[in-house]
């Protein structure tokens, strides 16, 4: 599949609107070579989404064009670099696909069938025959037809929802449900997150509040949305969850053959995971020796850093740099494949420290320093000094440091800076296992400020 063009920047298409929504709500974007980022949500991209928003194309193309040319303000790519796929429902897998959104709808479906038979389905064929007009109108609410989901899915995703609905059923109270996927209650739930978030003073994007795909309603069930907190908001979904009025459902898409899954739930009162801290790196895996002896070759420093750290007995570790040319996509990416693997976006390695207890003014933020990642700002060379002797257990001078960052870039600096200033503020602060096990919550949804869910897999 094709990459945008010029003829997809428009309104008729709807794909503006598509890509503008996943930036803002921290979903990953597919750009050309098969790379996947969260956006960075600079300046640019924040005036286009604005602009997108209003429905004006004359600041859409300003935001994001000079002339007939497109500039890259995501993560370095322009919009002409971003995967057309997971919009158009042909192919692709990432957050946004047309797929996913009907294997969510038909689960949705499949589980009113699953409650109208009152037992076990044996497969999603016996599921359609169950599923009358009437059903589906008083059962389900969702955005995407029974018929496009029959027409769009493969196997695997027809068997998942067999076998998800199976276990769900366990989980439902006495009566009957309405099985949700869009519509107009979860819009209403999606946005009281997002007014609340902003009295919370965090950014987490709603995936990593609550990440869930279905949401089942009890029949005569109303949800009140008239909270002042996002805590009250979140204890009113876990009293909602615990009295089997509202359940929140994550959906994992299941093999073809599969006969059970996993079920997992979050943020209902059991112990949010804990790390332990284990060691860091800056002068590349495993490293922290001097950089002119792991890097002999002149202007060939990684701009990356490493920490690693342990869940029980098995060790991982995170890697942590700007995954573009500019001076943005800052992010871990955590190697493993467990369910707290995968990227975090840099606002929310920073919303880690936040949550760990250390104040916001103890580090820049990453937007904050852009202005200030200059090779040549003295104030900048001697924090970044006093981090890398620090960190490194060397002793360079300012002098030495501004020679040696000569023969870098502004956007490299930017990378290493921030990567340096993540692990220095946790450990001078004495908060390394916290701050490893907020991120690695944050990276499953199970923050101090995510709400409760069922999971799926």
């Amino acid at each position: 599949m094709a990459n945008f063009s010029g003829g997809d920047a428009g309104f008729d298409k709807g794909y503006l609107e598509k890509v503008a929504i996943d930036i803002e709500e921290g979903n990953e974007v597919k750009f050309a070579g098969n790379v996947k980022q969260v956006v960075n949500m600079t300046d640019e991209v924040v005036s286009w989404i604005a602009a997108v928003k209003k429905r004006d194309i004359n600041k859409v193309n300003s935001a994001f064009k000079t002339g007939s040319k497109f500039l890259p303000i995501f993560n370095g790519y322009a919009w002409t670099k971003i995967d057309k796929a997971p919009y158009s429902g042909q192919g692709g897998s990432g957050a946004g696909d047309e797929i996913t959104a009907l294997g969510e709808c038909f689960h949705a479906y499949v589980s009113a069938a699953r409650q109208k038979k009152g037992s076990s389905l044996n497969s999603w064929l016996e599921a359609i025959d169950l599923l009358d007009s009437s059903t589906i109108n008083r059962f389900t609410d969702c955005d995407r037809t029974l018929k496009q989901c029959l027409d769009g899915l493969d196997e695997a995703w027809k068997n998942s929802a067999v076998v998800i609905s199976n276990k769900l059923s366990g989980q439902l109270g006495i009566g009957n449900y309405k099985f949700l996927r869009g519509g107009t209650v979860v819009t209403s739930i999606e946005n009281n997150y997002k007014k609340l978030k902003k009295v919370a003073g965090i950014t987490l994007n709603v995936n990593k509040w609550n990440p869930s795909d279905m949401w089942a309603m009890k029949i005569g069930f109303s949800l009140d949305t008239n909270q002042d907190t996002l805590d009250d908001f979140n204890q009113l979904l876990l009293e909602e969850y615990k009295n089997k009025n509202l359940i929140g459902v994550s959906l994992k898409k299941l093999a073809s053959n599969a006969k059970t899954c996993y079920e997992e739930e979050f943020n209902g009162g059991t112990p949010r995971p804990e790390a332990k801290f284990v060691k860091y790196a800056i002068s590349g895996i495993g490293k922290n020796v001097d950089w002119s002896t792991s890097y002999p070759r002149v202007g060939s420093a990684s701009k990356d850093v490493y920490v690693y750290y342990k869940l029980g007995a098995k060790e991982y570790n995170m890697q942590i740099r700007t995954f573009s040319s500019q001076m943005s996509g800052w992010q871990g990416e955590i190697k493993g494949t467990t369910a707290a693997g995968g990227k975090i976006g840099g606002g929310n390695l920073q919303t880690a420290l936040q949550f760990a207890g250390i104040a916001d003014r103890e580090y820049h933020s990453q937007s904050a320093f852009k202005i200030k990642s200059r090779i040549t700002n003295n104030v900048t060379i001697a924090e970044f000094t006093k981090m890398y002797n620090y960190l490194g257990d060397v002793d360079m001078t300012e002098e030495d440091m501004a020679l040696f960052l000569a023969d870098y870039s502004n956007e490299w600096l930017y990378s290493k800076f921030l990567g340096l200033q993540f692990i220095y503020t946790m450990l001078t602060k004495r908060k390394s296992d916290e701050v490893m096990s907020q991120v690695i919550s944050i990276a499953s949804s199970s923050t101090p400020k995510s709400s409760v869910f069922l999971k799926y897999s």
